[in-house]
């Protein structure tokens, strides 16, 4: 599995913060009641969040729309979220035809359309790469 940190390092187009402390990615578990995927940790934990090859993904900020508490809490109160596992949180609110990106807290990649929810990566290296 690729490293989050050096696929997103290496990318020609990032946008990143300077991370977030622990504190503030244990208070995000908290909220969500779940824990992070060992991938997104390390990402919160370098970038707290970041804009990379046209993904606003999720992380830890003072941007609302992008903060993974904020958006993943948004999300589940929409109709389908019988089907969303509580181990899920948005990584991406793509904002086109209401696509959404989850990871699970193994790391597992879901995207999520009108019509279905199917696993798309296997990793957050791997969606941003491919993706």
């Amino acid at each position: 599995m690729e490293n989050i940190i050096e696929v997103l390092k290496a990318s020609d187009d990032l946008s990143a913060g300077k991370g977030a402390s622990a504190e503030q990615i244990d208070a995000a578990s908290k909220s969500l009641g779940l824990a992070f995927a060992e991938d997104y940790l390390m990402y919160l934990e370098e970038f707290g969040l970041a804009y990379v090859n046209g993904h606003e993904l999720t992380g830890i900020g003072v941007i609302p729309r992008n903060d993974v508490v904020s958006v993943t809490l948004e999300k589940r109160k929409l109709p389908h979220v019988e089907e969303i596992p509580a181990d899920w949180y948005v990584i991406e609110d793509t904002n086109i035809d209401s696509i959404v990106i989850w990871q699970s807290s193994k790391g597992l990649i879901f995207m999520e359309s009108p019509r279905s929810i199917k696993q798309i990566y296997n990793s957050m290296a791997e969606y941003i790469l491919k993706g």
